[in-house]
């Protein structure tokens, strides 16, 4: 019988309850999947068939701990999905500027790297931004994630500053349309389109995640996004298990955000058949 290990984290030690949906599904293949805490340390050599990257979502805090248990799992024999040289370019969030350099309509993103110093005023002046979002390069769940004014731009300096001691800074123009079309987030499965949810934030916020008030449901999208998600999600020709698309209509074009291909949630719960789809996904992968 298949084995499979749903790579996860302490705070999510039975996973998260969208990815628990899937336990049943597999089950039902003769497939046993079981949950697998990255920071409990190796896995001893043959444990699990595959392991499939889900919810390690305090990678952030210790990304060279992180990648050590990726490469030591590696040398193990296990084959892990996303592939781990995808996971660690998608990680830090610089891979945005490479799909801008291939042609994808993106938010306004710049980096600055770790130790730098930064005066936010300049950078306001220099790129004429209303508001921007500044949260560290690799991060998850908006961790250190601030929406800033021009107006505010001094008083955020040592908050800046605070986040460049420990890492590379991003810094986004912030899409003012996501306070009334929301974010779109297009998933697919083996590079296919599967479903697709809209996210919303809470009035007087700015971050779509439901911590802070945000709301999802489920939506089908227009064909033509659905075009433009899959030229955003081939144009670094990553074979992946998993992606999603992350983006928001302004002034009537979709400008990327993110686009996941590390632990994204893949909102099974909004979608019937997207646990059946996943499942058959995986499968494919198995042979």
């Amino acid at each position: 019988m298949i084995k499979l290990g749903l790579v996860t984290c302490r705070a999510y030690p039975d996973l998260t309850e969208d990815d628990q949906l899937l336990l049943p599904a597999f089950k039902e293949k003769k497939i046993i999947a079981k949950p697998v805490i990255w920071n409990d340390g190796p896995l001893p050599p043959n444990e699990y068939d595959l392991l499939i990257v889900r919810s390690p979502w305090d990678y952030f805090l210790t990304t060279a701990e992180f990648i050590s248990w990726m490469n030591k799992a590696t040398i193990a024999g296990y084959k892990i999905l996303n592939k781990p040289e995808i996971i660690k370019k998608n990680l830090h969030k610089s891979y945005i500027k490479e799909l801008q350099r291939r042609g994808v309509l993106t938010a306004d993103t710049m980096f600055i790297p770790k130790a730098s110093v930064l005066k936010l005023e300049e950078v306001f002046e220099r790129k004429r931004f209303k508001r921007v979002v500044i949260k560290p390069a690799i991060s998850a769940g908006a961790f250190e994630t601030y929406l800033v004014s021009r107006e505010e731009a001094l008083d955020f300096n040592p908050i800046a500053a605070k986040i460049l001691e420990f890492a590379d800074l991003m810094i986004q123009d912030y899409i003012e349309e996501i306070e009334t079309n929301g974010e779109y987030s297009l998933i697919f499965l083996n590079g296919e389109y599967s479903h697709a949810v809209l996210k919303r934030v809470s009035p007087g916020d700015f971050r779509t995640q439901i911590d802070f008030g945000g709301t999802v449901e489920a939506v089908k999208p227009s064909a033509d996004l659905i075009d433009q998600a899959y030229e955003i999600n081939d144009a670094l020709g990553f074979d992946t298990l998993y992606s999603r698309v992350d983006g928001v209509y302004s002034k009537d074009e979709f400008k990327l955000i993110e686009l996941e291909m590390f632990e994204p949630s893949l909102y099974f719960s909004y979608h019937e058949k997207s646990v059946k789809r996943f499942v058959e996904s995986v499968i494919e992968r198995i042979g």
